[in-house]
């Protein structure tokens, strides 16, 4: 909506003859600036009313797609006169395609930094297909005429794309108001117990308590960068939620 006023308001002052060049041109710059700002943007997915979310660094870890069984019934015919029957031919599909995140080495990668020769490839593995001859209209036949086919498939859990690691994520996180000194207190001493925090355990989030909460985050692949649920929950804090 906002997009469309700046356009029409663009349109209009174009169209007065007595602006000049330069100032057209200023006005197209400004439109161009303020209609980035007027996109949606990149904004947390499928968000709570009262919930808080940030951006969050993913681990760098391999991809893995989970797979579960379902059975799917198909009508067949087992008659008789199978030219009086009318058929098709379907295509199931028994396992779905996968896509995956491989970390790949570069070729004749001359850094000092053996991070530098390494990158993350997205692959897919092609799904498989099997072909049935199935009833068009099962209605039309004698009971005793067909019967159901039981089709065991794989299925992924997700319907979404893997995260590429490396990237940055929206995660909900633990809002402001209840990152309290108890919180603070119980993070530091979870930390402790977990052998990342040295030191006095206080009511203070200082550097080497932020640096102890990355460690802990890249060791057990956790979002990297804030007090995000996954975090909060491997540490036994989810009840500050």
């Amino acid at each position: 909506m906002i997009l469309n006023v700046i356009i029409i308001s663009f349109w209009i002052l174009l169209n007065q003859q007595k602006l000049s060049m330069t100032y057209r041109i200023c006005i197209l710059l400004m439109v161009l600036a303020n209609s980035a700002f007027c996109q949606p943007g990149d904004l947390p997915a499928n968000n709570k009313p009262g919930s808080c979310y940030a951006k969050c660094l993913m681990p760098n870890i391999e991809s893995s797609t989970e797979l579960h069984t379902e059975v799917r019934k198909y009508p067949v015919y087992i008659g008789q006169d199978m030219e009086k029957v009318k058929t098709k031919i379907v295509s199931i599909e028994v396992k779905p395609s996968i896509q995956s995140w491989e970390k790949k080495r570069k070729t004749n990668c001359k850094s000092k930094d053996e991070n530098d020769c390494f990158t993350w490839c997205l692959t897919e593995t092609p799904g498989e297909f099997m072909k049935l001859e199935v009833v068009k209209n099962k209605r039309k036949l004698d009971e005793e005429d067909w019967e159901y086919k039981a089709v065991e498939v794989l299925v992924s859990n997700s319907s979404s794309p893997p995260v590429a690691p490396g990237s940055y994520q929206w995660k909900e996180v633990l809002c402001n108001p209840r990152v309290t000194n108890a919180f603070k207190l119980a993070l530091k001493s979870k930390l402790s117990e977990a052998g990342f925090e040295h030191g006095s355990i206080n009511a203070n989030i200082d550097a080497k308590t932020k640096s102890a909460l990355t460690k802990y985050q890249k060791e057990n692949e956790l979002p990297v960068g804030q007090f995000d649920i996954e975090t909060l929950e491997s540490l036994g804090l989810g009840h500050y939620l």
